[in-house]
């Protein structure tokens, strides 16, 4: 599986954009007035919201919850007796309406040791899946070697997820490509038919190995299961009759073998909004700085002067780090963030402490802004090392407003007004498109942060950003029973997805935040879209409900997840989530 890319790095950036038109570089009225026009006409082509979060098309059918309930009691009763009663007891029915495939999954401290399917929708499908599940625990390793009497009666200690499928319904797609781009992952379901042979996937199963975000992976393996080639619909159609079908499901399952059973989702419970957004951010904060404290191994004791590396991105599922030390700029980014709320958490390197090779642009400027927060001497040193060696950025706009913001991060006793005020205007020069703004937002609502604390008022660009934010909160979701709801959704390739890159944009309306606006519509309507942010941040957090779900997921409490469907955490989001919070958390 390819390792998702999170940062706010230009490098990995995932606006999608093509540069267009050039406009004057001079910092003239024209230029904000031109910005801030091309910002309203993206706001009104905007306002339609993307398809993946509308819920108006979904005419899915679920089984009844009624139905369920008796079906799941009476599994969990099987397995705390050990006792499965035979086909013809009517104990092993339960007759299920809209039922069309059944999962099981038994957890043993998070870790799934057993996974049963059938793919019927009779009432004897549940007792069928059971089995398989129950028989393919009794054989793991670790239920094996569990001491009496646990042994004899393991089934206690499991805890029972029971998934159940509702009708199929077709899926459109002219290829296997747009199929997959019209499955939400770990929502939908999707079936493989070749003639009277089916092989289906669901969306919990899948997110308990991680997969639900690979459809085109789920699809090639479907049609291996039924026998056909990785090839494209129009192919497939030419071996034989194929077909796509979709379907949701609706999973019941418990935190605890004794624990009451609930729905269970991709992301958890659904958060709702907050009226208030400052309700809840200090807790929101201490959580993501625990977190983040924990992505660094235990201090050694013999040597308390040595630098504390930092682990990869964590996958709870595997238990794993890719790659198995953070790169770089990932640490950077959690040294900032310890930085900004707890100076004393953590140490901000020195050059010299540094390999020659790895001293980048970016490294630069993401130390000078780390040492920003009462390390003045460490900042001293880089900007030493910035005017005796210089790491130039290259003319790109995210690259120029990063240097920016550092520089201006810095105290006037470090760095002079004036030689900020000269990388400020550098950064809206490499600003040749509105497409530019966009993909250098975060940096240039940062830089404009500078320029506010340091001449006391707003910049000469604060307008433009804030129609840039507008336009883009136009697109934000409004769906409120939606796990999505209040992310907006960003163009990767041919789709647009809501994932923890608008984290981003949230450290961006943040740090805008912070500088006094006149308008109150204007303010208004950052609040509300600020509010939607902090929703979609918090459902993208593991929770201890989540993490009971993972084998692995003890490690992960409290961190941010790439996606809905991808429970890896990027260390990158976590720290930038704990940098934008914060900066909620001051002064407005």
């Amino acid at each position: 599986m390819d390792r998702p890319s999170f940062s706010l790095m230009p490098r990995t950036t995932r606006f999608h954009h093509l540069r267009s038109g050039l406009v004057n570089h001079a910092r003239g009225s024209f230029r904000t007035r031109a910005i801030r026009l091309l910002a309203v006409i993206l706001m009104a082509v905007s306002t339609v919201p993307p398809a993946h979060a509308a819920a108006a098309e979904d005419d899915s059918v679920l089984p009844a919850f009624e139905d369920v309930i008796p079906a799941w009691m009476g599994a969990r009763g099987w397995l705390d007796t050990g006792e499965v009663p035979e086909a013809d007891d009517d104990a092993a029915r339960f007759a299920i309406a809209d039922l069309s495939a059944v999962g099981v999954l038994l957890r043993l401290d998070g870790r799934v040791v057993g996974r049963g399917f059938d793919p019927g929708g009779d009432d004897l499908a549940v007792r069928r899946a059971f089995g398989r599940a129950l028989a393919q625990a009794l054989g793991d390793r670790t239920i094996r070697r569990l001491p009496e009497p646990w042994r004899s009666a393991p089934g206690a200690r499991l805890c029972l997820e029971l998934e159940l499928a509702g009708p199929r319904q077709p899926l459109v797609g002219g290829t296997l490509a747009a199929a997959a781009r019209r499955l939400r992952p770990g929502i939908d379901g999707v079936a493989v038919v070749r003639g009277e042979t089916s092989s289906l996937a669901l969306p919990g199963r899948m997110l308990s190995t991680g997969t639900a975000d690979g459809t085109a992976g789920t699809l090639i393996r479907l049609l291996d299961e039924v026998g056909l080639p990785p090839k494209d619909l129009p192919d497939l159609r030419r071996i034989d009759s194929v077909r796509l079908e979709r379907f949701e499901t609706l999973r019941l399952g418990q935190t605890t073998p004794t624990g009451t059973p609930s729905i269970r989702m991709r992301l958890g419970s659904h958060i709702p909004r907050s009226p208030d957004l400052d309700d809840g951010l200090p807790a929101i904060s201490a959580s993501l700085k625990g977190r983040l404290t924990r992505w660094q191994p235990a201090p050694d004791p013999s040597n308390s002067e040595a630098i504390r590396p930092w682990l990869g991105d964590f996958d709870p599922i595997g238990g794993s780090h890719d790659p198995i030390e953070a790169e770089l700029i990932d640490r950077l980014f959690g040294i900032w963030a310890l930085s900004q709320v707890d100076p004393a958490s953590t140490t901000v390197p020195r050059p010299e402490e540094l390999p020659e090779e790895s001293i980048t642009p970016a490294v630069v400027d993401l130390a000078l802004l780390a040492a920003s927060h009462g390390r003045p001497e460490i900042g001293q040193a880089w900007l030493d090392r910035l005017d005796s060696s210089p790491e130039v950025p290259s003319n790109g706009p995210g690259e120029r407003a990063r240097r920016a913001a550092a520089i201006g991060f810095q105290s006037g006793s470090l760095v002079p007004d004036d030689r900020f005020d000269a990388a400020y205007d550098d950064a809206w020069t490499a600003c040749r498109s509105l497409p530019d703004v966009l993909a250098a937002f975060d940096w240039l609502c940062l830089a404009e942060l500078a320029w506010w604390r340091r001449h006391g008022e707003p910049g000469p660009r604060v307008d433009s950003l804030r129609a840039v934010r507008d336009s883009l909160l136009a697109r934000q979701i409004d769906v409120p029973d939606s796990d999505l709801d209040g992310s907006i959704p960003l163009r990767a390739g041919l789709e647009e997805v809501s994932d923890a890159r608008c984290l981003r944009l949230l450290l961006g309306m943040a740090a805008l935040r912070t500088i006094p606006e006149e308008d109150p519509e204007g303010r208004g309507r950052a609040e509300r879209g600020l509010a939607g942010l902090i929703r979609f941040l918090r459902q993208l957090q593991t929770t201890p409900e989540e993490a009971a779900d993972l084998p692995f997921g003890r490690r992960a409490d409290g961190g941010v997840q790439a996606g809905p469907a991808d429970p890896r955490q990027p260390l990158i989001a976590t720290a930038v989530a704990l940098i934008a919070v914060d900066l909620l958390q001051g002064p407005v």
